[in-house]
């Protein structure tokens, strides 16, 4: 197993990481564990247990984390986030607990085109420059 890339940081410097649980929707994680088991029952019960003890284990690291350092925990339907700084942060980044989200880009969204226009090349670049961000995301990981 090949170890994230990581940026070089300023260790106070404060980010936000996604917690990357092995878990979906208890009906999609079976799906999974039934398929991966050719519909063998047993073993996919087995498979989807171990999936959830990973889960569990970064639950336990992350409350060690939370117990230490003053982070900011925040949850929605899809997506667990912690805020906090990088020195706090970058081990379980590297450990693969963590992910690393893309700096808040709202502030480009703001600014108009100065052509005043809808549909220009300007948002083909504001979309070529997505993509780059992406590729850069995807290589942190």
């Amino acid at each position: 197993m090949t170890e994230p890339k990581v940026e070089e940081r300023d260790p106070e410097s404060i980010v936000t990481c996604r917690v990357n649980f092995p878990v979906y929707k208890q009906g999609d994680d079976m799906s999974s564990a039934l398929e991966e088991s050719d519909g063998f029952a047993p073993d996919a019960f087995g498979r989807l247990a171990m999936q959830y003890a990973e889960a569990a284990a970064i639950c336990h690291r992350l409350e060690v984390l939370t117990a230490i350092f003053d982070v900011r925990v925040e949850a929605d339907t899809h997506l667990v986030s912690v805020t906090g700084p990088w020195f706090a942060l970058e081990m379980f980044v590297l450990g693969g607990d963590l992910t690393v989200e893309a700096e808040d880009e709202d502030e480009d969204e703001d600014e108009e085109c100065p052509e005043d226009c809808e549909g220009c090349s300007c948002d083909e670049e504001d979309e070529a420059e997505g993509e780059d961000d992406l590729l850069k995301l995807e290589k942190l990981q």
